[in-house]
């Protein structure tokens, strides 16, 4: 059965319509207002909304950044990995919380690295902590 689809919600609200990021592309514009709260993989009690990026491993260190435009919310990712590509498969691989400040260069941004596996696919979570309004930013993959 296929998840429903508010058009009132970005299009990238759950999982299964994660949007694909590409490695060492450029960085890609996010935004959750007024999306559905996050999956609360290992966050805090209080979570905001969410949007979904995919990426393919490529067997080497990858490093995901992020950045949002609102200095008064916090926001993070949950990084998930699925070996059939399918949400429902995913698990929790890794979590990380940033306070980042307003998006201007990459060194301001949140950044988590990981090893991936080629044939892997990695799921982004970008998600706003403790508000229900949301913000916007940018978010990249790139080799480490």
């Amino acid at each position: 059965m296929s998840p429903t689809y508010d058009p009132d919600l970005p299009p990238n609200d759950r999982c299964e319509r994660a949007f694909d990021i590409g490695v060492d592309g450029p960085s890609e514009g996010w935004f959750n207002n007024n999306s559905s709260p996050g999956s609360r993989c290992r966050a805090p009690a209080q979570i905001g909304p969410s949007v979904w990026y995919r990426f393919e491993g490529t067997g080497q260190r990858l490093s995901v950044l992020l950045c949002d435009n609102d200095d008064l919310v916090d926001s993070g990712i949950n990084i998930y990995r699925s070996p059939t590509g399918r949400c429902e498969d995913n698990y929790c691989g890794l979590n990380s919380r940033f306070t980042v400040s307003p998006c201007g260069t990459e060194a301001a941004a949140g950044t988590t690295t990981l090893k991936t596996q080629v044939g892997t696919t990695y799921y982004v979570e970008v998600m706003t902590f403790g508000t229900l309004e949301g913000t916007t930013g940018l978010v990249r993959v790139k080799t480490a």
